[in-house]
């Protein structure tokens, strides 16, 4: 959150995750007073189970203030305070799952 410009794509980053690892439904981001482009950003953030690495990707790409917030995270999950506390096969996995997604994210 810290790493973005401005006051929505701030909310967007706090909230990226929220949809994919809580119980907390778009309903509850519309009755907190989220407005509806934030709320798209968030659900283009969200990761479907079911969803290829790929597709989300496509989706995130289509949505300019996701995308900011998805580059800003996945340089967070590069940062060495993370990827240094991994044994060497999962950080080495997560690398380059990381920077295929950063890759196909800004073609």
């Amino acid at each position: 959150m810290k790493m973005m410009e401005n006051i929505e794509d701030k909310i967007v980053a706090v909230l990226h995750d929220v949809l994919e690892d809580t119980d907390a439904t778009t309903k509850d981001l519309k009755r907190l007073g989220l407005p509806n482009e934030l709320i798209l950003d968030i659900v283009a953030l969200t990761k479907l189970a079911e969803e290829s690495r790929e597709n989300y990707i496509a989706r995130v790409k289509k949505r300019p203030r996701a995308k900011r917030v998805k580059n800003v995270d996945i340089e967070h999950n590069l940062s060495t305070d993370r990827i240094d506390n991994l044994d060497y096969h999962t950080g080495f996995r997560l690398i380059n799952k990381y920077y295929k997604d950063k890759r196909n994210l800004n073609e």
